[in-house]
């Protein structure tokens, strides 16, 4: 036994002893080691470097320095003062793109030379960047050589490259970058919305009502960029980009009677969405057969704008042509908003639980033994229509089949439609009315969201009237509602 103890504390002693000369040579070699080897951040380092004081200057101006200096580990590939000034001076003015020309050459975690292997990595401009070997060397992007590596830094390690790489602009970005654009910028930026996550909130406590009190997260997304991700690097878009937007708006208004102002972003997502496509073209292969993300055809009047020596500007995730000039399409302004039923009964309130809806109908209120006629006066739906409306004249039109009979009120946003009420009276199995005009709407002012409320008023004055013989009050949709622009 007194062996067996002697043996373990020899083990122990070994143990610990190869421990600290292990630590003990590190620390030699990353504190003490060669002029490579430094103890400071990224940022520290770069400072000490000679020759890349542009580039240091340049992490600085553009604030990319403040994540140099957190606790994580990143990679930098830096170039000198000489590849600095070589920059385009498109760059080196605007400071989008040279903020995302440094960024694109930072990287995660850190990647000292032997470690590295051949592959696409995502660098923090959100681009990927492909590192191979070649004859020993460190190549990025097949244009990039290292000359001088492994500078080790607390937070990671820096490479001094001969040349920078430039990135391409994503088409959100190339947007960005041209003052021409800043309506469409605007717009994506208004179409920014913050909710409650409700599920990666923790609750912490409860008020005096007893409702819960959140330590609350919230999620922040772009309704634009949900449907048309132009800023990700992982999907692709060709766009033809038009020029005088402003003044084509302002042609629309003064040609247009409107009945109040219409703002400019209102024209901006129908115009993108008319000029944007999934996937890269080259010029050759545009035609006006291509459908749009709108699902319309291309314009041909769009593509007859594209210059003829325009073979369009290479993207990171497409290519962009900018054209000369725009004319806004007619149905921008002249669309008819047309709602089938399963559209109108997905959006419908009713008043009460005394009637139904759905399965085609509006309502369905036996009025028997237990329901007396009057009871159900008043009763009301509401039909919400999520659609855009201009401030112009529609003619309104419900495809509407009564069954039994009665009198309603039609409504949009509470005034009542020129021919409401409207008094039903056919019966038996000739339910009639299958398109009813109601009269024109007039809005003062662009919704993206009205009301249409259908109230019943009163039963039918006849006996027996109803395909159940009971004063049944019946209201059924046949092919929706639409509102037809008046044009002139």
């Amino acid at each position: 036994m007194k062996n067996r103890i002697l043996l373990y504390t020899a083990l122990l002693i070994t143990a610990l002893f190869t421990s600290c000369q292990k630590n003990s040579m590190w620390d030699d070699f990353y504190y003490k080691g060669t002029d490579k080897v430094n103890s400071g951040t990224i940022m520290d380092v770069l400072e000490k470097t000679d020759g890349v004081a542009k580039f240091t200057n340049a992490l600085k101006e553009t604030g990319v320095d403040s994540i140099l200096v957190k606790d994580q580990l990143y990679t930098v590939f830096a170039f000198n003062d000489e590849q600095f000034d070589l920059l385009p001076d498109n760059i080196k003015n605007n400071p989008v793109l040279l903020k995302m020309t440094m960024l694109f050459h930072v990287y995660y975690n850190k990647m000292v030379s032997n470690e590295i292997s051949e592959g696409l990595y995502k660098t923090l401009a959100g681009k990927y960047s492909l590192l191979e070997k070649v004859n020993d060397s460190l190549v990025i992007n097949e244009t990039s050589h290292v000359i001088d590596g492994d500078l080790l830094a607390l937070n990671g390690v820096i490479h001094i490259i001969d040349k920078p790489t430039v990135p391409n602009p994503n088409l959100y970005q190339f947007l960005q970058m041209d003052p021409e654009f800043e309506l469409f910028i605007n717009y994506i930026a208004d179409q920014k919305i913050v909710t409650f996550d409700r599920d990666n909130s923790e609750i912490i406590g409860f008020n005096e009502y007893g409702n819960p009190i959140y330590d609350s997260v919230w999620v922040s997304h772009n309704t634009f960029l949900d449907k048309y991700p132009i800023d990700s690097e992982d999907d692709q878009f060709t766009m033809l980009i038009p020029t005088g937007i402003k003044k084509a708006i302002e042609e629309v208004k003064q040609g247009v009677p409107f009945n109040g102002d219409v703002p400019d972003d209102f024209f901006v997502e129908p115009v993108m969405e008319t000029s944007l496509l999934s996937g890269v073209y080259r010029k050759e292969e545009l035609n006006s057969g291509l459908l749009t993300v709108s699902g319309k055809n291309l314009s041909q009047t769009l593509l007859d704008l594209i210059a003829e020596d325009d073979e369009g500007t290479p993207l990171s995730n497409g290519r962009a042509f900018v054209v000369d000039g725009y004319v806004i399409p007619r149905d921008v302004v002249y669309a008819p908003v047309v709602l089938n039923k399963k559209q109108m009964y997905g959006s419908a309130h009713k008043s009460s639980g005394v009637y139904k809806i759905g399965n085609d109908r509006i309502f369905w209120i036996p009025t028997n033994w237990r329901v007396k006629p009057e009871q159900v006066y008043g009763e009301y739906v509401d039909f919400i229509i999520k659609r855009n409306f201009l401030p112009l004249n529609y003619k309104f039109f419900i495809d509407l089949r009564p069954y039994g009979g009665g009198k309603i009120k039609i409504e949009v946003n509470g005034v009542e439609v020129p021919n409401s009420p409207l008094w039903v009276e056919e019966v038996g199995d000739d339910p009639g009315h299958y398109d009813v005009d109601l009269g024109v709407v007039s809005f003062n002012q662009v919704y993206k969201e009205i009301v249409v409320r259908i109230t019943f008023l009163e039963q039918h004055k006849k006996e027996g009237v109803g395909w159940t013989g009971k004063w049944n009050k019946q209201y059924m949709l046949s092919n929706g509602m639409r509102f037809e622009p008046i044009t002139e």
